[in-house]
């Protein structure tokens, strides 16, 4: 290698004082023998700047051109052949130079020794919830606690509300009202005919399983009496009665005018815009009828619910006439009060069938009930296949010591009575072992 540095620079500009190397060293505690600059071959020094400034060169210095000069401003370009006098005292410090350009960064010096520990730093953030993990085997079944107490009853919900009621159907064209036809002789009560098929009995509910047998408890008291059974079958149907007698036929009254309901609306508007003599549409309510030239509206066909009159006594049955034609169905009404049974009449004819209205929405359903009694115990199964043993459990705790029993009786005494063996059975000579 013939050189270890080779600097380059480039001065271009006059305004500024450029230095090719400077060293500025920021002296606050060192020997004297401190060096600015130690140049050396084979480890001697050659060059040495030291601190204060003293140069110091073990080769010759040389001056090619401008001679030295001297602390006192002089400058001596020969050397003088007069007699050297005494050294002149020192002169004062010079200024110091202008701080070098910053050498080359040195070697990496050894690794210093290792440091005390740190202070522990501040916790981390929480890190994200990990993957749940499967989930384990189940494990085995716990032996079966003892049942509970069964718990009261609860109370009946709420009926859900009544769902409106379907737009009526078409009524059909009534017939020709027929002549009254003679009355015919009562036929004989028909038999009572046989009792409905019985209901497929239900699946008998999984077998509980067995518990263990607990020791026989001493007998409790008397419990309260348990709730009414459920109600029985209905018994058979007595025999039908005698016929009473026939009472007078009423006055027949007019036929009144057709009236055809064609279906519920949501507003005036949607009325078309011509109709037929009897046509009606319900409106919120209220009933529009068609009047000649436009509709009008009659008001709210149902009435507010009337008081429930008392039951007058029944009048003999009048000669049944022909059945006339169905009429059409009026807006239910709210539900009455429920009258006291009267007397069963004659069974009469059957009337033929209507057609059917159109179904009603659905109401909304009513909220859920409490939930009911538990029901009862099913019966015990049979005892299943012995499962393998489960190891054995940690010893629990020592239990809190019983109280001291009676003391006992000497060994020759009878035990059921305490008394001395010898006097209860004087056969004996020795005491039993």
């Amino acid at each position: 290698m013939a050189f270890i540095y080779d600097l380059t620079d480039t001065w271009n500009n006059a305004g500024i004082s450029f230095n090719g190397i400077k060293l500025n060293v920021t002296d606050t505690a060192s020997a004297s023998g401190s060096n600015l600059l130690n140049l050396q071959i084979n480890g001697v020094s050659k060059i040495t700047v030291g601190k204060t400034g003293t140069v110091t060169a073990t080769g010759i210095i040389e001056s090619t051109t401008g001679g030295f000069k001297f602390p006192d401003g002089t400058i001596q370009t020969t050397s003088s052949l007069g007699i050297v006098g005494p050294a002149g005292p020192q002169g004062p410090q010079g200024i110091q130079g202008e701080t070098g350009a910053t050498g080359a960064t040195g070697a990496t010096g050894p690794q210093g020794p290792k440091g005390d520990k740190g202070d522990t730093g501040a916790t981390g953030a929480t890190g994200a919830q990990g993957i749940q993990g499967e989930t384990g085997a189940q494990g085995p079944q716990g032996a079966q606690g003892p049942q509970g107490t069964k718990g009261d009853t609860g109370d009946t919900g709420a009926q859900g509300p009544q769902g409106i009621q379907g737009i009526q159907g078409d009524t059909g064209p009534a017939g020709p009202t027929g002549a009254t036809g003679a009355t015919g002789a009562t036929g004989p009560a028909g038999a009572t005919g046989p009792q409905g098929i019985q209901g497929i009995k239900g699946d008998t509910g999984d077998q509980g399983p067995a518990g263990a047998t607990g020791a026989t408890g001493a007998t409790g008291a008397t419990g309260p009496q348990g709730p009414q059974g459920v109600k029985g079958d209905t018994g058979d149907q007595g025999p039908q009665g005698p016929q009473g007698a026939q009472g007078i036929q009423g006055i027949q009254g007019e036929q009144g005018a057709g009236l055809s309901i064609l279906g519920t609306l949501a507003s005036e508007s949607e009325l078309p815009a011509t109709g037929n003599a009897g046509d009606a549409y319900l409106i919120d309510g209220d009933l529009w009828v068609w009047a000649d030239t436009d509709w009008e509206n009659v008001g709210n066909i149902q009435g507010p619910q009337g008081a429930t009159g008392a039951q007058g006594p029944q009048g003999p049955q009048g000669v049944q006439g022909e059945t006339g034609a169905q009429g059409p169905q009026g807006i239910q009404g709210a539900t009455g009060a429920t009258g006291p049974q009267g007397a069963q009449g004659v069974k009469g004819d059957t009337g033929e069938t209507g057609p059917q209205g159109i179904q009603g929405e659905t109401g909304p359903q009513g909220p859920q009930g409490i939930k009911g009694d538990t029901g009862n115990t099913g019966a015990t199964g049979a005892t299943g296949a012995t499962g393998p043993q489960g190891e054995t459990g940690p010893q629990g705790p020592q239990g809190i010591q019983g109280v001291k029993g009676d003391t006992g009786w000497p060994r020759w005494c009878n035990w059921s009575t305490g008394r001395d063996w010898a006097t209860w059975n004087p056969r004996h000579s020795r005491h039993p072992r």
